[in-house]
């Protein structure tokens, strides 16, 4: 039997039915991923698409900077 090189557990949002989990590389590495359905696919597109996934708290930091204003020059002290 071949060692497994990853898992998933699918959740549940108010858009539909995802997957997270992660692929673990040869050198033992884990990649956090999150799996979406392709639910505009065509031809040949596939039925399902992987990302990068992000932590909770990396999302809502990424959000607090956006959505603080921008400094120009003359805000700065020196």
């Amino acid at each position: 039997m071949e060692k497994s090189i990853g898992a998933f557990w699918v959740q549940t949002s108010e858009k539909g039915e995802f997957w997270t989990g992660y692929i673990e590389d040869e050198q033992g590495n884990k990649k956090n991923v999150v799996v979406f359905k392709n639910n505009y696919k065509k031809d040949k597109q596939p039925d399902y698409r992987v990302f990068n996934s992000r932590k909770k708290d990396e999302q809502e930091q990424t959000t607090e900077l956006e959505e603080q204003p921008i400094m120009n020059d003359d805000d700065l002290p020196f």
